[in-house]
């Protein structure tokens, strides 16, 4: 069975003002019928802001291990590593000093820092 909304779901072109839409049920689904219209605001679907995050480093003592991090919520997060809330490298090591933090929208930083 073929699927009309699948099989071209592109009903205007990129040029031109749109003329013609998908038809929506009430949970946001095609229904395979096409409107000859522009589609009514009230179906647009909000984009949400990407989330701050913050790259963090933490280091134990001079020349020892150091941490990686991102996190959204830089004050919690901090607290936990520095007070041994969390399992894992930073209470196994003693990782608790922080040593630098940015502010990025671009994940790719992380990798950068940690040389990958």
């Amino acid at each position: 069975m073929s699927n009309p909304f699948f099989d071209h779901p592109i009903l205007n072109s990129p040029y031109e003002c749109p003329t013609r839409h998908w038809e929506l049920d009430d949970q946001g689904q095609p229904t395979q019928r096409t409107i000859e219209n522009r589609r009514p605001a009230e179906f647009i679907t909000p984009i949400p802001k990407p989330r701050k995050r913050k790259i963090y480093v933490l280091a134990g003592k001079r020349n020892g291990t150091i941490y990686i991090g991102v996190t959204s919520d830089f004050c919690k997060r901090v607290w936990e590593h520095t007070n041994d809330v969390v399992e894992g490298l930073t209470r196994k090591c003693g990782v608790h000093s922080l040593v630098y933090d940015e502010l990025h929208k671009d994940m790719s930083r992380s990798s950068d820092l940690r040389g990958q």
